[in-house]
């Protein structure tokens, strides 16, 4: 978790008043990832937007000007689903892009907020207009304008008119991440359910596997140790033993014992 609920138990996070008066968010104590997200704005981002292409950053989809407010609900949201014990993390690779209330290691809802914006006719600039002659570029027919509406995923709508229809807003976008969690998490243990009888079949085929190969091998292992007496009493009507089996200076009987003792060998349930 990345920071203590404790921490920001004194720490006003809007200017005001009575719950029938417009509020305006500011940023006291903020989240260290807050805090991080800020920094990075303020050091490289002269554009109209606000830098939010990290993949390790707050994921805020909004105008420069609206990047404060927008991290403001952000911070206000991650403190309160801290006090959940949910811990707030950013994704560091592509494939977990985004920003995240966790629980455990396992079960995340993405958070992120955005700004509605309208499309308004582009006004062609000189530049514009001289390229197109000269290059045949195109011009745009629309331009897209922030309008300073925020939403918060999940939550809605960003209601700033008062104090408790803001924090309306964060209850209602705290129990939605944890209903998110609450599924994610049930979804999970379905799979690992399922991962842990495939597993369990998989042994279960596996030693069964085994068990016909001992089966198959024993049954050869009989035959084979009744191949060897039929061999054996073969020698012993024949009253001779092949050459190559005998030992300088054995006799019959000395081979016929030893003969057996191998026979002996082979049974697959032993003596």
């Amino acid at each position: 978790m990345e920071n203590s609920p404790n921490q920001y138990a004194d720490a006003p996070v809007t200017e005001p008043d009575t719950a029938d008066t417009p509020i305006k968010l500011r940023l006291i104590h903020p989240h260290v990832l807050i805090s991080k997200a800020i920094a990075r704005n303020d050091s490289k981002n002269n554009s109209a937007y606000a830098e939010s292409n990290y993949y390790d950053n707050v994921d805020v989809r909004v105008s420069r000007t609206s990047f404060r407010l927008a991290l403001a609900v952000m911070d206000r949201l991650f403190k309160a689903l801290e006090q959940r014990e949910l811990s707030i993390s950013n994704g560091h690779d592509y494939h977990s892009r985004g920003t995240y209330a966790c629980s455990g290691h396992h079960d995340k809802c993405p958070l992120y907020i955005e700004e509605v914006y309208r499309q308004v006719a582009h006004v062609p600039t000189a530049k514009e207009q001289a390229d197109q002659t000269r290059f045949s570029t195109r011009i745009p027919k629309w331009d897209s304008v922030p309008t300073g509406k925020l939403t918060l995923h999940p939550g809605g709508a960003v209601d700033l008119t008062s104090q408790q229809a803001f924090d309306n807003l964060i209850q209602r976008a705290v129990d939605e991440v944890m209903k998110v969690i609450e599924r994610a998490r049930d979804e999970r243990q379905k799979r690992e359910a399922v991962q842990r009888e495939q597993a369990e079949r998989q042994r279960r085929e596996d030693e069964e596997k085994k068990r016909v190969e001992a089966f198959y091998k024993s049954a050869d292992a009989l035959h084979r140790y009744r191949l060897t007496l039929e061999f054996i009493e073969e020698v012993r009507r024949f009253g001779r033993v092949p050459a190559n089996q005998l030992r300088p200076g054995q006799t019959m009987e000395e081979w016929l014992e030893w003969a057996h003792a191998r026979a002996r060998e082979i049974h697959p349930l032993g003596f």
